[in-house]
């Protein structure tokens, strides 16, 4: 249990330290987030090992790749990037070491939508004990809350009919901080409760 709990304040000290405020940004910086194809710095970039993730055979090869920027995928000479609103809640935010963290119980897996965009969703292994049953509560705790978070914000801003992009930016710009600090609640309440659950007797 102690092994559990100082675990959970570690990766509580990581999601911590990876917040940070972001300006507002421009229509035109906006628009180039559209764009598929995006220029990388090698240095922080971390490939996604084969078992770690899943690619649909109708997709061809594909190597998953994570960076600063988030995730994008290497496929035919082109480095796609998989846009944020299409990328799982569970890992859209992680820095390098929580991914890794996350990958020791779970993996990730590529589909493409109608559109041809590309989606990532993340999935639990169900085994593991102890110290990674602790890993994979956190994540699914942290996971809860976005969801239910920022889903009511969602539903908020569809009520408002054609006020619906100003409603969400507001609410985002006044919830932000507090629904990340209940995140980490849930991360810290679903760690210890699934590292409990996983560990030794």
């Amino acid at each position: 249990m102690k092994k559990i709990l100082v675990f959970l304040l570690s990766l509580t000290a990581f999601s911590l330290s990876s917040m940070e405020l972001v300006p507002a940004k421009s229509e035109s910086s906006t628009r180039k987030e559209h764009h598929h194809l995006i220029k990388l710095n090698h240095k922080d970039k971390m490939r996604i090992e084969e078992r770690s993730m899943f690619v649909p055979e109708k997709l061809g090869k594909m190597e998953l790749y994570h960076n600063k920027q988030g995730f994008y995928v290497h496929k035919d000479d082109q480095k796609i990037k998989i846009k944020k609103y299409f990328t799982d809640p569970m890992v859209r935010d992680l820095d390098k070491k929580q991914l890794k963290a996350f990958l020791e119980g779970g993996y990730l897996t590529i589909n493409q939508m109608e559109g041809g965009e590309l989606s990532l969703k993340s999935k639990i292994r169900l085994e593991g004990s102890g110290v990674l049953g602790a890993t994979i509560g956190a994540f699914l705790g942290k996971a809860a809350v976005y969801v239910v978070g920022h889903g009511a914000i969602q539903v908020a801003g569809l009520l408002s009919g054609p006020f619906y992009p100003v409603t969400v930016l507001a609410l985002e710009g006044c919830l932000a901080v507090p629904i990340e600090a209940a995140s980490m609640a849930g991360a810290v309440a679903g760690g210890i409760a699934l590292g409990v659950a996983t560990g030794p007797v």
